[in-house]
């Protein structure tokens, strides 16, 4: 009877584990894709601005 108890206990925990890892690797997926996007448009903002603007005196 322990020996099921531990072997389900493992199989559940293996699980769980798992999905975390999942759960993390697309959680930080996410936030770098973010990252990207907003980075370039911030870019594509910043060389806009600079090419309407005139040079300093």
């Amino acid at each position: 009877m322990i020996a099921g108890t531990n072997l389900a206990f493992v199989l559940v925990f293996s699980i769980f584990v798992l999905a975390t890892m999942v759960l993390l690797v697309l959680t930080i997926r996410f936030i770098v894709k973010r990252a990207r996007a907003d980075k370039q448009a911030f870019e594509a903002e910043r060389a806009v601005g600079r090419h309407d603007e005139s040079p300093p005196l």
